[in-house]
């Protein structure tokens, strides 16, 4: 294909203040510059971020507020201060919103430049300028201009499906293009980033994270956040090494079950239920000599109540106590992970059984696996177990940036394996010879490339065949 560029027409609105003041804002808001500035605060914010302890999400109120301060008081002086500019708050603080907003409003303006760009350059091909800083190499050849001109046009359609040209008696500039369509490849990488910048944002703005959640089989909570989704710890098994968690997971309309593990959450419609960690913990029941289960009670403030009871040893817990009322008697649990002096080398419990007003324990044992005690007309089962750690999150945002990540992902691919490869050949007249230059932007090498191509064309233009060009 060859074109002659045709002459442009000047467009009388470059010259009005209003239209001259607009391109100035928009050329600033979309400019490289500004992309780099707002990467930089947003990096600095996520370092600071890393830094500084950021309050843990889904806390209630109260619960926030002493977390603040126990926090704001670790610093001492700088604590207040701290605080004050929301430096324990920065990723779900207004900072962090405003900084996405003001990126997506520069990816837009981005992306309705480059879109410009594509359908001008598709639908009217020209001479785009070189971008700056490209490699030349250069050269001279014997001969006369209009000749050496018509053989280097010639080699480079044979390599170059697009090939334009500018020209007067003493100078000419040859562009050449390969594989046009790789420019709506950068269409794809910002669309996808837009696309991942709003479902941050909706995320962020409507979407929640609860507290961690301690369950054992047959536990149950409900999420403070989502009052109607319910969750149900069926049971855990699984490897000790990689526990699993069967869980049942509803809400008014729809129920979810499956297993969990720390790799594989369970999702019902935007809310996401995820395994983060697992535990020791130990069953325990009670009952008399005739089977019938006594009432068990956890010895804290607001401590469960019931015939089962799972006693969990989360990382700053290392011993409970548990109580049955009707027999008067206290159990005290302490977990150890191993017990090297008795070649232990798993989680093992030490249980002993007191009586009230009596020192002594009367009865205890380490409990390995499944156990009974006996003391006189009660019989104690202890069963070691696993609790799950659960966190859950509403992501209403989450499948709007996994699409933009795949498009992002998918025009990255496509740029660096299929983008277009341009070339620039300027030819000026210098007494019976011709000067040659050639610059050329390609996904690497670029002054290998231009040295290739410009060995190609001073052989075409000395009338010996080449294909280096290609």
């Amino acid at each position: 294909i060859f074109y002659l560029r045709p002459n442009m027409a000047p467009n009388p609105q470059r010259n009005q203040p209003l239209t001259r003041l607009l391109d100035r804002i928009w050329y600033a808001a979309s400019a490289s510059q500004t992309f780099v500035a707002l990467a930089v605060l947003l990096a600095g914010t996520l370092t600071c971020a890393a830094i500084i302890p950021q309050q843990p999400a889904g806390l209630t109120a109260s619960a926030a507020e002493s977390w603040l301060a126990a926090t704001t008081a670790s610093y001492r002086e700088g604590g207040a201060f701290l605080r004050a500019i929301g430096a324990f708050t920065l990723l779900s603080g207004a900072w962090v919103r405003a900084l996405l907003a003001a990126l997506g409003f520069h990816l837009a303006l981005r992306l309705a430049d480059h879109l410009r760009a594509a359908r001008n350059t598709l639908r009217l091909p020209q001479i785009i300028p070189p971008p700056a800083g490209l490699p030349i190499a250069e050269t001279r050849v014997p001969g006369a201009l209009t000749d050496a001109l018509a053989r280097v046009i010639e080699m480079l359609r044979a390599c170059y499906p697009l090939v334009l040209v500018e020209n007067d008696t003493a100078r000419a500039q040859i562009y050449a293009e390969q594989r046009r369509a790789g420019a709506w490849a950068p269409l794809l990488v910002l669309t996808g980033a837009l696309l991942v910048l709003a479902g941050l944002l909706i995320d962020s703005s409507f979407g929640w994270r609860s507290s961690d959640l301690a369950l054992a089989p047959g536990g149950r909570a409900t999420l403070h956040e989502h009052p109607e989704a319910r969750v149900a710890v069926q049971e855990i098994g699984g490897a000790d090494a990689a526990p699993q968690t069967h869980i049942t997971l509803t809400n008014d309309r729809d129920q979810q079950t499956g297993w969990l593990a720390y790799t594989w959450p369970l999702r019902l419609g935007n809310l996401w239920l995820a395994q983060r960690a697992t535990g020791p913990a130990l069953a325990i029941t009670a009952a008399d000599i005739g089977g019938s289960p006594l009432l068990l009670q956890e010895l804290v403030a607001g401590g469960a109540v019931g015939e089962t009871l799972h006693v969990l040893f989360q990382q700053t817990e290392g011993e409970q106590a548990i109580a049955i009322p009707a027999r008067n008697l206290a159990l005290r649990v302490v977990a150890y992970s191993t017990l090297p002096e008795q070649n232990i080398a798993h989680p093992v419990f030490l249980v002993e059984a007191f009586r009230s007003a009596e020192p002594a324990p009367v009865a205890g044992d380490l409990v390995e696996a499944e156990k009974t005690i006996t003391i006189e007309n009660t019989i104690i089962t202890l069963r070691p177990d696993h609790y799950a750690v659960l966190a859950a999150a509403y992501l209403p945002g989450l499948w709007l940036w996994l699409a933009g990540a795949a498009l992002l992902l998918a025009g990255v691919i496509w740029h660096i394996g299929w983008g277009p490869a341009r070339a620039w050949v300027d030819l000026a007249a210098d007494g019976d010879a011709v000067g040659m230059a050639a610059r050329m932007a390609a996904r690497a090498g670029a002054r290998s490339r231009a040295e290739r191509l410009l060995a190609a064309c001073a052989a075409a233009a000395t009338s010996e065949a080449s294909d280096a060009a290609c």
